[in-house]
Order: C-alpha cells, then structure tokens, then sequence
C-alpha cells in the first residue's frame, strides 16, 4: 500500500488547520465600554484605579479578592477589569489573604494598572497582583469587559 498520498494529505489538511489559527489570533479590539469608562474616570480630577484580569484559560473559574488600605474592593474574575476614580493619597493594593500587592502615592489625575494573574498552587490557584506600565496596562485593560458591579465589595465605587 503507498501511504505518500496519505502523508500528503495529513501535511496539507494540518498545514490548513495551523493558517487558520493563526489568522485568527489577531489583536482583540479595544471595548468601548472599557474605553469609556476609563477616559471618564481620568476626567474626574482625582487618581484613576483600574484593576484587571486579561482572559486566561488558568483560573478561569476563580475570582481574587483585591483590596485596597485593608479594605475588601472587588473580586476580579477572567477577562473583566474594574475601573474607579479613587482619593488621591497613599494606598495599598494587595490581593486578600496574599503576600502579592504594591504600594503607591497617587496625585490627581495619576492612573495606577493593577493586573491579577493565576498563579497554579498545589491544591488550587492563587492571585498575583502586580502593578503594569500605564502604557501595557491601559493596551491590555481595554481589551477586558467591564466587571459586574455585584463583584465590587466596596459601595462606594459600585
């Protein structure tokens, strides 16, 4: 039996497949909602928080915790990100129960770019925050949907 037009066959049917996914993983569009949000929140004349979680398929059932001065915030889950105009002033960001946070001093109109990743554990995976360039932050921020505001823990930014 000559298995070359088999072989050939399983090359191109596989070749096809691979083109196709990669003209598919192109760049996901900035969301308009996320977009909006953001721009009205840096006109707010106080310091702008935005909190985000870009689409993982890790973790993609939990939903850290972050806090900000010791406070519950919001529960951040897969591809969403929160966004809020916050007190200028020193805070602390931390993901709760975490030794994962950052600390800043924020003037009027400062952003901060906190970005959750999961990070795999032996039982089950925990939240990263880590705090990104203003300029990856907001790339990357864009491109996630607007939270829920039954996620936000804190009333004052529902």
């Amino acid at each position: 039996m000559n298995l070359r037009p088999i072989l050939l066959f399983v090359s191109v049917v596989a070749t096809c497949a691979l083109l196709a996914a990669c003209a598919s993983s192109g760049v996901k569009p900035a969301n308009p909602a996320t977009v909006s949000k953001i721009s009205s929140a840096k006109k707010s004349g106080k310091a702008v928080l935005v909190v985000y979680r870009p689409r993982n398929s890790l973790g993609g059932l939990l939903s850290p915790s972050v806090e900000m001065d010791g406070k519950e915030l919001v529960n951040i889950s897969n591809g969403t990100v929160f966004v809020a105009a916050i007190p200028p002033g020193h805070h602390v960001f931390q993901i709760r129960n975490q030794e994962s946070g950052t600390e800043v001093t924020l003037k009027a109109g400062d952003s901060i770019y906190l970005k959750v990743e999961i990070v795999p554990g032996m039982w089950k995976g925990n939240g990263k925050l880590t705090q990104s360039a203003p300029e990856q932050g907001e790339f990357e921020a864009k491109r996630c949907e607007p939270i829920n505001s039954e996620q936000v823990n804190a009333a004052a930014y529902r």
